[in-house]
């Protein structure tokens, strides 16, 4: 009887975490948001991705408030718990916290260069020069005291840090540049620059829809680049 009351337990529980994520409701452990999961590494060195401090591993959670890095010749592609995929090119620095007003996620950027596929979630990436609202597939550069943004489906609309009013709409096929005092005029992408674009995107395109939860990967998976 303690048997069937146990495995009766565990369906349950089991169910309820399929709703979760099926609902897109926020997956919580010890009382922290879990914001998505490591997808793919790929790196010179052991500790070339982090999380919080720590090296990244494959499937490794991303909890509200961590901050991911990667370093020289490193990269990840990060998994978001309510959807949409994002790729950290070397010496990117993101920090991921959830809107509670909003419940948007967060994105906020300080340096480097990053493909986000939101993921039909709604997105607000924060970086020194500007601020932006996104729901699309977005490359997005932070370098040299602007930010530029190149907008591959979708549209975006994005402000300077000094104007937040002034919002500037951004769509498929154009780019952007944004520094601290204003947004320039955008323009469409020349066909180099979107065939490269959608070239950068190719790594998002190529990760397979999520299958059944997997457990922590020991280090030793990490694709060493050599």
């Amino acid at each position: 009887m303690r048997v069937f009351q146990l495995k009766g337990r565990v369906t349950v529980l089991l169910f309820l975490s399929l709703i979760l994520l099926l609902t897109g409701c926020p997956l919580v452990h010890n009382g922290r948001e879990i914001i998505g999961t490591i997808e793919k590494i790929e790196t010179t060195q052991e500790a070339g991705v982090t999380v919080a401090g720590r090296p990244a591993r494959q499937s490794m959670p991303i909890y509200e408030g961590e901050e991911v890095m990667t370093g020289d010749r490193s990269t990840v592609i990060i998994r978001f718990s309510r959807g949409g995929l994002m790729q950290l090119r070397e010496n990117t620095d993101p920090i991921f916290t959830i809107m509670r007003e909003s419940m948007c996620l967060l994105i906020r950027m300080f340096s480097g260069h990053a493909m986000l596929d939101s993921g039909g979630q709604c997105v607000n990436a924060d970086t020194p020069e500007s601020g932006a609202f996104i729901n699309t597939k977005v490359d997005i550069r932070v370098e040299g005291g602007r930010t530029v943004f190149e907008v591959l489906e979708g549209r975006i609309e994005v402000a300077a840090k000094a104007r937040p009013q002034q919002r500037t709409s951004v769509t498929s096929g154009q780019t952007v540049v944004v520094s601290s005092s204003m947004v320039e005029p955008a323009r469409p992408l020349t066909q180099r620059e979107l065939r490269d674009l959608n070239t950068r995107f190719l790594p998002i395109r190529e990760i397979r829809a999520p299958g059944p939860p997997r457990g922590p990967t020991p280090p030793s998976d990490i694709r060493i680049i050599r």
